[in-house]
């Protein structure tokens, strides 16, 4: 069994204490994770943020946009001696599309909140520890990250959605003057001194 002055006992049976520096360096290990993870949860709200905005944006801009040209170009073929015929069920047909476009926008702003909000509730349910791994996650965090994503997910959609409606508008307007070309007359114009 060994010298009995320096008894040894199996490996498994072995335990370190820890000292009260060992503990210290345990706690700033662990302050520095936290703030890290911190950090980064922070930086990427930041980004999820403006890559939204900008995105939104975008949407409402393309869509709301294309919906006051048109609404000027029918005032311009709907006035009097205008030589531009434009068939209307197209037109108005565009016109709801790019509302659609532009409601779809809004709600997109709506989920990208939620999308935000629940991704930080969600990080502040993550348990801080100061023993390794400093970080764990619980079922609340895990309930409220899916949740995120699914609202992530959902942004992506009617953001895309969104652009559809813009693709459908500018095809049915497209679609009003095909079906009319041959009605609007050009006037050719004397450029002779």
């Amino acid at each position: 069994m060994g010298d009995p002055a320096n008894p040894t006992l199996p490996d498994d049976e072995i335990k370190i204490l820890p000292t009260e520096n060992d503990e210290k360096t345990n706690r700033e290990q662990a302050n520095r994770v936290h703030d890290a993870q911190w950090a980064l949860e922070t930086e990427f709200n930041q980004y999820a943020q403006e890559c939204a905005t900008a995105a939104i944006k975008s949407f409402l801009l393309i869509n709301g946009g294309s919906a006051v040209a048109m609404l000027g170009f029918l005032a311009t073929a709907s006035s009097e001696g205008s030589k531009i015929t434009i068939d209307i069920g197209p037109a108005v047909c565009a016109l709801v599309s790019f509302a659609m476009g532009v409601m779809l926008a809004g709600l997109c702003a709506g989920l990208s909140y939620l999308f935000v909000n629940t991704h930080v509730a969600a990080m502040h349910e993550v348990e801080r520890h100061s023993s390794a791994p400093y970080l764990r996650t619980t079922s609340k965090h895990q309930g409220k990250y899916d949740r995120a994503e699914l609202f992530g997910q959902l942004l992506v959609v009617l953001g895309a959605l969104s652009l559809v409606a813009f693709v459908f508008g500018v095809l049915q307007v497209a679609g009003s003057f095909e079906a009319n070309a041959s009605k609007v007359e050009i006037q050719p114009t004397d450029h002779t001194p």
